[in-house]
């Protein structure tokens, strides 16, 4: 295949402009409004605020994914199955779900009476299964609202270069939509001489429901102003579709690959977001305003990595450059460990050194949140031109639910190092307790990183150099496409006259 094949019928399925990037960047940055609820403010206030007990809350998250296992994909296939109406194929389910996304959030922190109080789960068990339920059905509106919105990067643009820049802009967009989330943490996270679990629940349920309303409204521009330019051609019936679809997706390397390690640095993250409200009030007695400051400094780090990533990956590809962020989150992680050893002069001398790693962290994962989504485009197309199918929800179900894994290993970890330290809300923590805290709280996102760089390096097969005879192995299959249909039409003419 020559390499300098002309790719004019990808070329007339692309051709975004600038708001086409700041519209489809407001879909996730509204969603994060939501999904940063359930990161940021849900552990600590199942722990903190309701005083449940963290193997409960681990089994809520278990069930959760289990069922998570038989809807994402479900969803993913009723996705591409529904045939483009005015509403668009895939930005359609902003429209229909962010207003259920929004109301569910809220539910979900509802306060149902002194919760947890004596810890007995025979008094309490319905508080425990309306904490499931609510939960459970957060997770499905949010995946009617990902899945599709994440097929809608192919459907805007056929080019990968274009689909890096819309994936950038994506990743910027929802780490930023993180932020609103921890300004309403820090309201709730209260001196314990105030409240002795360091929590208050009315400026939460507050925040929540601005939050909702805002995220709704992000969500409708992006479905309003976001076009569809390259529809994928639904797959031909056959018997046992669904399963053979799956079939396909899980057995192409570079999709299993890519999904593998999204498992490991979106659990090495979250777990990062969901520990750190325990290090900055538990590790660090911090209260208000100090403990988002982790957050806000990681987001920040994120945030520029949009002036270097999108060179970096021009110049080594979006594989060598994810990889090079996850080793660099490597050497910061390790030298988080370090700061256990340092002499606490002062309250707050080690914590800043803590919030500084964060931000450092923040430029090193900023590679992977800015360049994921692109790269889990890069991966359908191989399956396209492999099997001449191209199911980007399917695919896209897939991936969100190994990321829901990863995420799940991170809450449930979060738990598990609460269960194995013997934590107890409102009671202060042993200097053996600390010190175990401490090293799992950074020793378990550092293992994810390293082994993550590893799997990028010798099992993601899609380098700068595949990627580009991807594309024109792509274009050939379009050509051919676009030829079957219009051969097609030209006979149903033939017979209508």
């Amino acid at each position: 295949m020559e390499k300098t094949i002309s790719r004019k019928t990808i070329a007339s399925r692309s051709g975004i402009t600038w708001k086409d990037i700041l519209f489809y960047a407001m879909g996730d940055f509204g969603n994060c409004f939501v999904f940063a609820i359930s990161t940021s403010l849900l552990n600590a206030y199942y722990t903190k605020c309701l005083a449940f007990n963290p193997l409960y809350v681990i089994i809520i998250f278990a069930i959760a994914r289990i069922w998570d296992a038989v809807n994402d994909p479900i969803m993913g296939r009723i996705a591409d199955k529904m045939k483009p109406n005015k509403h668009g194929k895939y930005k359609r389910w902003l429209l229909y779900m962010a207003l259920p996304a929004a109301i569910v959030s809220i539910l979900m922190m509802i306060q149902m009476g002194p919760m947890g109080k004596d810890g007995d789960f025979c008094n309490i068990w319905w508080q425990y299964l309306v904490a499931g339920i609510t939960y459970i059905l957060y997770g499905m509106t949010l995946t009617a609202i990902q899945i599709p919105y994440g097929s809608l990067i192919n459907a805007v643009t056929a080019d990968a270069k274009e689909r890096g820049k819309l994936s950038m802009a994506r990743g910027i967009a929802g780490s930023l939509g993180g932020l609103p989330v921890i300004l309403v943490k820090m309201f709730c996270l209260v001196d314990k001489k105030v409240n002795p679990t360091g929590f208050e629940w009315q400026p939460m349920i507050i925040g929540v429901a601005i939050l909702g309303v805002f995220s709704a409204i992000f969500l409708f521009l992006c479905y309003k102003y976001t076009k569809e330019r390259n529809i994928a051609q639904p797959a031909p019936r056959e018997k046992g579709a669904f399963k053979k679809s799956i079939n396909r997706i899980v057995h192409n390397r570079s999709m299993l690959s890519i999904c593998t390690i999204a498992i490991l640095l979106a659990g090495g993250s979250m777990f990062g977001a969901v520990i750190s409200v325990f290090v900055s009030t538990d590790f660090f007695n911090m209260s208000g305003f100090n403990t988002g400051l982790p957050d806000i400094l990681n987001i920040g780090g994120i945030f520029l990595t949009m002036f270097f990533v999108p060179p970096m990956a021009k110049k080594f590809g979006k594989k060598e450059a994810t990889t090079m962020g996850a080793l660099f989150c490597v050497v910061i992680y390790i030298l988080q460990l370090c700061i256990f050893w340092l002499p606490h002069q002062t309250e707050v001398y080690p914590y800043y050194l803590y919030v500084l790693c964060n931000f450092l962290s923040g430029l090193g994962s900023g590679f992977f949140n800015c360049l994921l989504w692109g790269m889990v485009g890069d991966a359908i197309d191989d399956i396209y031109i492999k099997t001449g199918i191209r199911e980007d929800g399917t695919s896209y179900s897939i991936l969100m639910f190994f990321r829901k894994v990863g995420q799940t290993v991170a809450f449930c970890g979060g738990q598990g190092i609460l269960i194995a330290i013997g934590y107890v809300s409102g009671v202060k923590l042993s200097e053996s307790q600390l010190t175990m805290f401490w090293f799992l709280s950074n020793g378990i996102p550092l293992v994810c990183f390293v082994i993550a760089v590893l799997l990028f390096i010798f099992w993601y097969p899609i380098n700068k150099n595949r990627l580009e005879e991807i594309q024109d192995a792509k274009e050939l299959m379009l050509r051919k496409e676009e030829s079957g249909l219009k051969a097609n039409k030209k006979i149903a003419l033939n017979k209508a006259k």
